[in-house]
């Protein structure tokens, strides 16, 4: 299994035209940055983004928590760019 970072760097070779086996360390290594670069980008949600995540309700307990898009987007993001097995901590509503 790979982490995120890794699979969207292999998506990234893959929308090249490369192997990713048959490709040596320097090219894994750029591919690597590019999607670091990727990830980091997606940060900072739009406005759009944030109004899609506003649909999204969670009930715990028979009552309706309203998580903010913002945090869980960032949230997201920060796993995401997190090496493999490093769990970060996450505020729970409840």
């Amino acid at each position: 299994m790979t982490d995120k970072l890794e699979e969207v760097a292999r998506a990234i070779c893959a929308e090249q035209g490369r192997s990713w086996g048959a490709a040596d360390a320097s090219a894994h290594d750029r591919w690597r940055d590019l999607a670091r670069a990727a990830i980091e980008a997606m940060r900072e949600p739009t406005d759009e983004m944030c109004a899609a995540a506003d649909s999204l309700d969670v009930v715990n307990k028979g009552v309706l928590i309203t998580p903010t898009p913002y945090r869980a987007w960032q949230a997201m993001i920060d796993a995401a760019l997190s090496p493999p097995g490093v769990m970060i901590e996450i505020a729970r509503p409840f």
